[in-house]
């Protein structure tokens, strides 16, 4: 099994929730089986053996060819994404792979939604894909979050996960140092533009 992810933290929450929902599968998983890919950068095919489960969450593959290789090596891809451009690019008829495809919410919302139908999403999910989509339910409370996991390791396979990916999490700590980040933020920058 391999999970690519985007770098964004849309990306690494969707990678942790494939990492949590593997992990609890009994799927032997190894920190280099998920590996964050950037649209910068030529997708790695190389890190693909024939037939194995590939899992593509928020990204998609820039070249045609590439994604044809990709599912010729191996037919059994879940692609979870969001990206408008992308769904329009690599239309189901002629892609054919599991997974959803859905603009207007997060992948790391779709992703939760794939491998946990029916089960509360948990704030931190909701929180990092209302910032990804620039919806703000939460006003402050988003950005809050977003500054404030920032300071941690959010690689998919780090123990943070196990809490924010609990339904019950508040999240309360991270929200904090969100705000005293984000206060920190907007005085240096008032004090830049005074002087």
């Amino acid at each position: 099994m391999k999970c690519f992810y985007h770098n964004d933290m849309d990306g690494h929450c969707s990678g942790a929730i494939v990492y949590k929902y593997m992990k609890e599968e009994g799927v032997e998983l190894l920190d280099s089986d998920f590996i964050e890919v950037n649209y910068s950068q030529p997708f790695p095919l190389d890190k693909v053996s024939e037939d194995e489960l590939v899992i593509i969450v928020d990204f998609s593959l820039e070249k045609i060819e590439d994604f044809r290789k990709l599912l010729e090596l191996t037919p059994n891809v879940v692609w979870i994404d969001h990206h408008k451009t992308a769904i329009e690019k690599y239309p189901e008829s002629e892609f054919k792979c599991e997974g959803v495809r859905k603009i207007g919410e997060a992948a790391c919302v779709l992703t939760w939604q794939y491998f946990y139908p029916g089960k509360t999403i948990p704030l931190a999910v909701d929180l990092l894909g209302d910032y990804d989509v620039w919806a703000f339910k939460y006003k402050n409370k988003t950005e809050n979050f977003q500054y404030g996991v920032k300071i941690e390791d959010t690689r998919p396979t780090s123990k943070i996960w196990e809490q924010w990916l609990d339904p019950w999490s508040m999240c309360d700590t991270e929200i904090e140092n969100g705000a005293i980040i984000r206060g920190y933020i907007k005085s240096v920058n008032a004090n830049t533009c005074k002087n």
